[in-house]
């Protein structure tokens, strides 16, 4: 087949956080490879939140919008990509979240079609937590992905030693390591900044940004000031982003407690544009990530690697490996509010040499995109 008539299908049932970065460096990758076509299927927000980026124009590139009452199950979801892949007749597909088409993708997708896609979650750091019923259904899963032709390339994200373990596991080639890629703009440390989050130019921050959830460890960074193990007038504590549904009410319960009794709580919902992101990480003094779920990387690392701010973030899983691999901050060996609040007084942070250049530069948007797209 020659690589004039390669048509690829990326799609992608989700454009918040991470989704719509990454089909920009995708799109962008397929801008460069005039020779082939490429149709992008995305939910109709698509068209909302698309204006906060600049995608270049292009003839080789089109867009299909998807509903999405079309994409609530694993099933709906595979049955939808195999119509799609027979009504653009194309010859691969990339999926940017692989795991959600399973089981039933090789049902509705036909085995000469080359479907590649990425994986967050590596099971391999939950295995000896897990229950058995998990441990299967992950074992299951893998062996899906080694034994039916369909599956072409699966990506592992910030991951390079599970890709070499998984392939001698099942023996297969099928399993890659990818960067995980990081284009925050150019953020600069300027005071304005500070007037618009209402903050005084002397005041020290920590930031807390993302999707917030419970898994994010976001109430337990309001748990640790409600215990005390933080003293009034370190700082203020900043949350940047969207706060999930099942921890609305409790966020809200504890941020009007905290402040009442005299903690500095800001809170800024909604999108933030990263040069925002970029700025406010310059201003912290520590970006706060207890996050629960450690068995996948997290993009805020880059940011604190390109700000030179450290983390303070759980030391187990893949992501406690790589912020102690890079020394990008504080690794606590137990979550708790005592050990958070205890990183945040100590400042022990202040002492760290980090190797950001050196995880930029393994992290770039050049070797995410190019390793997607050869």
């Amino acid at each position: 087949m020659g690589s004039r008539s390669m048509k690829t299908l990326i799609f992608d049932d989700s454009v918040r956080g991470h989704h719509l970065e990454y089909l920009h460096h995708i799109y962008e990758r397929a801008v460069a490879l005039p020779e082939r076509e490429f149709v992008f299927a995305v939910p109709v927000e698509f068209q909302e939140v698309s204006s906060t980026m600049t995608w270049t124009d292009a003839s080789n590139i089109r867009f299909h919008f998807i509903d999405g009452r079309q994409t609530q199950t694993a099933h709906s979801r595979a049955r939808l990509l195999g119509r799609l892949v027979k009504e653009f007749q194309v010859n691969e597909v990339l999926l940017i979240s692989l795991m959600s088409f399973l089981p039933w993708l090789p049902i509705y997708v036909p085995a000469r079609i080359r479907v590649s896609g990425i994986i967050y979650l590596i099971y391999l750091y939950r295995w000896k937590t897990a229950s058995w019923k998990t441990r299967i259904a992950d074992i299951f899963k893998y062996l899906v992905f080694s034994k039916f032709r369909v599956f072409h390339r699966v990506f592992l994200l910030n991951d390079k030693a599970a890709p070499v373990y998984l392939n001698k596991r099942f023996k297969t080639k099928k399993f890659e390591y990818l960067p995980d890629p990081f284009a925050g703009g150019n953020g600069e440390a300027t005071n304005a900044i500070r007037e618009k989050f209402g903050l005084s130019p002397e005041e020290k921050i920590f930031l807390h940004f993302g999707g917030m959830e419970k898994r994010k460890g976001t109430l337990l960074i309001l748990e640790t000031l409600a215990a005390g193990h933080v003293p009034m007038g370190t700082g203020t504590f900043l949350f940047v982003g969207k706060i999930g549904k099942s921890i609305r009410d409790d966020f809200f319960r504890l941020t009007e407690k905290l402040t009442s009794r005299g903690f500095s709580i800001k809170v800024q919902e909604g999108f933030a544009p990263y040069e925002d992101l970029m700025t406010l990480s310059q201003l912290s003094q520590a970006i706060v990530i207890p996050y629960l779920n450690t068995e996948q990387s997290s993009g805020v690392i880059a940011y604190a690697a390109a700000t030179e701010t450290p983390v303070i973030a759980p030391g187990g899983g893949l992501l406690g490996k790589i912020i102690n691999r890079f020394r990008l901050g504080i690794c606590l060996q137990e979550l708790s509010p005592e050990t958070i609040g205890k990183a945040i007084v100590t400042e022990n942070w202040k002492k760290i040499k980090m190797l950001n250049r050196e995880y930029l530069t393994q992290n770039s948007v050049e070797r995410f995109s190019e390793t997607l797209l050869r």
